[in-house]
């Protein structure tokens, strides 16, 4: 009887032991970089690639094709400020004012996938939550380097134009000089996109 008592003490702490390892399974996470200039359809960005075809399913951003000369494929968010760009060749171009994504799997989310994209949703079968971090071009007219479009940017472009400073991010437009026409069009940065 001795012998048993053990033999079931030792089955149901075995039995205690998986479900322990089972609830402290960590969350795969698929989280990647996406940066300017790289073709989203090499294989080596298969996993880009996959996340922002998930995202798209997932009903974080949207699509929208525009163009007349050249289609492109813009990715937007529901604010309608650009992520990316995406052409048809696979290049993408970040946008400064691309915010990083972390969006949690639901069960609906991979019903739809399924249905839609059954390769997409095979790759991502085993993942919890999809991060995506952009690595962004520096944000243009933006002189206090405070990553955003403010009224201190314009008061300093317009002292820089005043004092004829030579910073290099005074000249929005690039040209070389610093003019009012950098004034003007740091003025619809911030009208458009500004904080």
């Amino acid at each position: 009887m001795k012998q048993k008592i053990i033999t079931l003490t030792i089955a149901l702490m075995a039995i205690a032991i998986g479900a322990e390892d089972v609830h402290a399974a960590p969350t795969k996470n698929l989280a990647v970089t996406v940066k300017s200039g790289i073709n989203l359809f090499d294989d080596e960005n298969e996993d880009i690639y996959m996340a922002i075809a998930s995202l798209h399913y997932f009903g974080q951003i949207y699509m929208d094709y525009s163009g007349k000369t050249k289609l492109f494929l813009y990715v937007l968010t529901r604010n309608n400020r650009t992520l990316f760009s995406l052409d048809y060749d696979g290049y993408i171009a970040v946008s400064p004012f691309a915010q990083d994504i972390s969006y949690t799997i639901t069960d609906a989310d991979r019903k739809a996938l399924k249905a839609e994209d059954p390769e997409s949703y095979e790759y991502l079968a085993s993942y919890k939550t999809i991060q995506v971090h952009f690595i962004k071009p520096p944000l243009p007219g933006d002189l206090d380097g405070d990553g955003r479009i403010t009224v201190d940017d314009i008061t300093l472009l317009i002292s820089a134009y005043l004092d004829e400073d030579s910073n290099p991010r005074a000249d929005v437009d690039e040209d070389g000089r610093i003019t009012v026409d950098d004034i003007t069009l740091l003025i619809d940065y911030y009208l458009n996109d500004g904080d």
